[in-house]
């Protein structure tokens, strides 16, 4: 019995067990972590505790042959963060038989629903991705007569407004073309190139005005050496990492009153350093050293139009493809207050400026 109960506080599993009247006699550790509650503290009243109301069932209840009853389920701890569980059920029984009681066992499955749903959101984009260079193609074609046409217009009829309108949002229009055509085509050629880290970090800049809340709520304050030098490397791996960073910072402001995004470049003769700063909600220092680790996120784990936000792969993965580069990762943070995130990128001088048309690269994810 000793080493049942002591396996039963060791389980990675929550535990619950109940009465007949469904009211809790036991949980184990790891169900009132999973829960946020003691069970000690909310036993000592006269009420039974009873988690009915707390819980609520997702999806289908299956039964297997032998009685045990699956199913998913979902609550809200005290503390605001949703989980998500596999329940699996089955009913205690005495020697003769009578049914004394019921035990559940909760495996938490937040995580992996919140990566299943990214994950699809992420072969969406990789259609569109697969596709753009064609609709991109089509849009073009369009978008030419009308530059064409309005332009003559503007000839005949010079003290016309509409036509320079018309002519001007066009113009408009195939830049954002042009911009995500470029993008597409860099981040899709997996071959070391000479790069300009500044030209990078605007074409990431571009393809972020399609993001609403940085286009129109962030304070923008960039900051480039304009003699900095180019490096070798991928376009696509410096690319998606200085991207996921600067995503991070805009989440953070999201939750900030203070919606500031600062960009710095700077060169020395060692080094050059890219800093993105901004003044968000900022990271516990006991989470500082956390923050590179696969799936860890201090951001809320719940929905932004649907999709989950806070599944901690960002940084990670922005570590991961800049590694063949040396590439050494700086973070100050204040909580309320916010976070600066510099990368020291080694620079040798006189490298090679000639790239070879026969090296590739596999870009890591």
């Amino acid at each position: 019995l000793l080493t049942f109960r002591t396996m039963i506080l060791a389980m990675k599993e929550g535990v619950l067990i109940e009465n007949t009247s469904h009211e809790v006699v036991y949980m184990n550790p790891r169900m009132e972590e999973l829960l946020g509650i003691s069970f000690d503290e909310i036993s000592n009243g006269d009420e039974p505790v009873q988690l009915d109301s707390m819980i609520a069932t997702k999806g289908q209840r299956l039964e297997d042959k032998r009685g045990f009853i699956t199913e998913e389920v979902e609550w809200v701890r005290c503390d605001g963060r949703r989980i998500q569980a596999l329940k699996t059920s089955g009913y205690l029984e005495d020697q003769p038989g009578t049914v004394t009681g019921i035990l559940s066992t909760f495996v938490d499955i937040t995580e992996r629903n919140d990566l299943e749903i990214e994950l699809i959101e992420a072969s969406r984009m990789a259609f569109l991705g697969l596709y753009s260079q064609g609709i991109i193609h089509n849009i073009n074609g369009p978008l030419n007569s009308i530059m064409g046409f309005s332009s003559l217009l503007c000839k005949e009829q010079p003290e016309s407004e509409l036509p320079q309108r018309i002519n001007m949002d066009a113009r408009r229009m195939a830049e954002q073309v042009s911009n995500l055509g470029h993008r597409w085509h860099r981040t899709g050629i997996h071959r070391e190139e000479a790069l300009n880290l500044n030209e990078i970090i605007q074409d990431e800049i571009k393809f972020l005005e399609a993001d609403l809340f940085y286009k129109h709520n962030v304070e923008k304050h960039f900051d480039f050496d304009p003699n900095l030098p180019t490096i070798q490397g991928v376009y696509g791996d410096f690319s998606h990492a200085i991207l996921n960073i600067i995503i991070n910072s805009i989440d953070a402001l999201s939750e900030s009153p203070i919606h500031k995004l600062f960009l710095r470049t700077r060169y020395s003769q060692e080094e050059i350093r890219i800093e993105i700063e901004d003044t968000g909600v900022g990271i516990p220092p006991e989470n500082l050293s956390k923050i590179f680790l696969p799936f860890f996120s201090t951001k809320r784990r719940d929905r932004k139009d649907g999709i989950p936000s806070g599944a901690g792969l960002g940084l990670a993965i922005a570590r991961k493809v800049l590694e063949p580069y040396d590439v050494k990762f700086e973070v100050t943070s204040e909580p309320g207050k916010g976070t600066c995130m510099t990368l020291h990128i080694p620079y040798i001088k006189n490298s090679k400026s000639e790239v070879s048309e026969t090296y590739s690269a596999e870009v890591l994810v």
